[in-house]
């Protein structure tokens, strides 16, 4: 489940609300994206900054698939949202600088193209950086969500800054305990619209996933 900051959230209470209603070791972890240093300040809530995204290969069929970018630190994140540990060469590849990209459409060689929001619905997708590798197979939940994975330090080397959208815990598939919806939104402190209920979405087994 995903509960999406708003204007005034503070995630650390989002975190606790999660905490005290889920099981006791649930992995609560925060959805962080890469996105241009003046997005954050232009937006009316985290959840809303532009992100910086991932597009795929020229050629490849698929170059309408513009997907988001995560930024994953640690392997605690990395299980809580593929639901497996990452391999010694993911961790390897993240920690040198490197894209992890969960499909191989996005991947050029080694490397891949950025894009990056413009006005409306526009993105500029000129943009590319070498150092990339492809994950080992993750469902398409975890697809969904993000196409590849980057460190925040490899963010900070492009020249962008991360920023904090959502907070996210492991359910599997249990589903959200009655009365999490109304414990959430007093800590969302959302501002217009009300906030999002939190998303639940049950997830394979990654040992019955195979490679894209």
């Amino acid at each position: 489940m995903e509960a999406l900051l708003y204007s005034g959230s503070e995630p650390a209470a989002v975190e606790r609300a999660l905490a005290s209603a889920l099981p006791q070791g649930t992995p609560i972890v925060r959805g962080t994206a890469p996105t241009d240093q003046r997005s954050p300040a232009k937006a009316t809530t985290p959840a809303l900054a532009p992100g910086w995204s991932i597009a795929p290969r020229p050629g490849s069929g698929d170059e309408a698939r513009i997907q988001p970018i995560e930024v994953v630190d640690t392997g605690r994140k990395f299980e809580a949202l593929t639901g497996r540990k990452w391999t010694g060469r993911e961790r390897e590849a993240l920690q040198s600088g490197k894209v992890l990209a969960l499909s191989p459409e996005y991947l050029d060689g080694d490397r891949v193209g950025l894009a990056l929001p413009l006005d409306g619905s526009k993105y500029d997708t000129s943009r590319h950086v070498n150092g990339a590798a492809l994950a080992e197979p993750v469902d398409d939940t975890t697809r969904s969500r993000a196409a590849a994975y980057v460190t925040s330090a490899t963010v900070r080397a492009w020249g962008a800054e991360t920023v904090d959208y959502s907070v996210i815990a492991t359910t599997g598939d249990q589903a959200p305990p009655a009365g999490l919806d109304d414990e959430l939104a007093s800590v969302l402190d959302w501002r217009g619209p009300p906030p999002r209920a939190p998303r639940h979405r049950s997830r394979p087994k990654p040992s019955q996933v195979p490679r894209p």
